[in-house]
């Protein structure tokens, strides 16, 4: 990681260094991260998401051209040479003729000619840009970890994503992957599962546990519609409040659900209801609402997304390659003692929700066909992932 350059106040020679690390560089040279800010064709603080994401990619270009040294406390804003006439004063920076062109050139009514007020509008809007620029500069929060999140998407979009969008794969390469990954662009098998859970232990014997769920599935035997209903009154798991509803699931099944639930749901036919058996520390009930067979689809059908995840993982492994070739010319020092006695609070779950399931909230699931990310904006992910 590397910090917002910049230096101590009242320094000559620092006030010289940022400077020149801020330059703009010219625009019709590809200097690194500079791209982000001009956002295609986009002016210096009209990048997509506004002045925040200019703000960020102002970070990203200091980063690559400053030593790791140098350090942007809060309270410096960052200074750049003017790439034109200066048409407006802000604080301690400008908006530039270049700026407002880049900005106007995006009106409506550009192409018909803008009168004077319709000039003053556009540059009351780089004059906002250019003031929360500096406030949000003033206030450090380039510190913020989810700034910083960004920031990180933002190199990688640059350093790796941009490669792969140019590489043209030929149709040759793309069918010996979809054959070597056919199974990868399967729909699998699903089936929509309902479940009532009552647990067995201390409040209920398995004598009173057997019981109800005996009277239950009495019930849902005479009006299957209940089910819903009566999962919300009486099951013991997760899903009550979704009347007891798993939704669409494979034969891996779902976190915090025993095995021999899916496994039993498979077993049915669409609408049957199963016997009451035991799994999971309780007696389990479990309706199988619908299902869907499995889904093979041809090259031809699935060209798009196969090219999608051919690029993808390769992003992936260019991502790991440009990380290791970063952290090479980073000393790390850890202090182990530190990292084993550093206290750690586990955030707690939403009620009724099993804390696993949390985990897979963004993951991709399989099948899907992951693809890179699109241009209309900038979506915060791990390293490592398509940003």
């Amino acid at each position: 990681m590397c910090s917002v350059p910049g230096g101590g106040a009242g320094s000559a020679a620092n006030a010289d260094s940022r400077k020149h690390t801020m330059q703009r560089p010219n625009p019709n040279h590809n200097a690194g991260p500079w791209w982000l800010a001009r956002g295609q064709g986009l002016g210096y603080r009209q990048a997509r998401g506004g002045p925040m994401l200019s703000f960020l990619a102002l970070s990203l270009f200091a980063c690559e051209n400053t030593p790791a040294s140098t350090a942007l406390e809060p309270g410096e804003p960052p200074s750049r040479a003017p790439d034109g006439a200066i048409i407006a004063k802000v604080g301690q920076g400008f908006v530039t003729d270049q700026d407002f062109a880049e900005a106007a050139s995006r009106q409506p009514k550009a192409a018909e000619g803008m009168d004077l007020d319709a000039r003053k509008d556009v540059l009351e809007q780089l004059i906002t840009d250019e003031i929360l620029f500096q406030e949000a500069t003033e206030r450090g929060l380039y510190r913020d970890p989810k700034v910083r999140k960004i920031m990180v998407s933002l190199l990688i979009r640059e350093e790796v994503y941009d490669r792969i969008r140019e590489e043209e794969i030929p149709e040759d390469d793309l069918r010996a992957f979809y054959e070597l990954h056919k199974e990868d662009f399967v729909v699998p098998e699903k089936v929509q599962v309902r479940r009532i859970f009552v647990r067995i232990g201390e409040e209920r014997t398995a004598e009173e546990a057997a019981a109800l769920m005996k009277d239950l599935r009495d019930q849902i035997r005479k009006e299957p519609a209940r089910f819903g209903e009566l999962a919300e009154r009486y099951s013991e798991d997760p899903y009550k409040r979704r009347g007891g509803d798993l939704g669409l699931v494979t034969r891996e099944g779902k976190p915090g659900v025993p095995d021999e639930v899916f496994d039993t749901a498979f077993s049915l036919r669409a609408g049957q209801l199963s016997s009451v058996f035991e799994a999971g520390g309780g007696l389990n009930l479990v309706l199988t609402v619908s299902r869907r067979d499995r889904l093979e689809r041809s090259f031809e059908q699935l060209k798009g997304s196969v090219m999608r995840k051919m690029r993808n993982d390769r992003f992936q492994e260019m991502t790991q390659a440009y990380i290791e070739e970063v952290r090479g010319r980073y000393e790390v020092t850890i202090d182990e003692q530190t990292l084993a006695n550093t206290a750690v609070q586990v955030q707690a779950a939403p009620p009724n929700v099993d804390p696993r399931e949390l985990l897979d909230v963004t993951a991709p699931r399989k099948g899907d066909g992951p693809g890179l990310p699109e241009r209309s904006g900038v979506r915060p992910g791990p390293t490592g992932s398509a940003p």
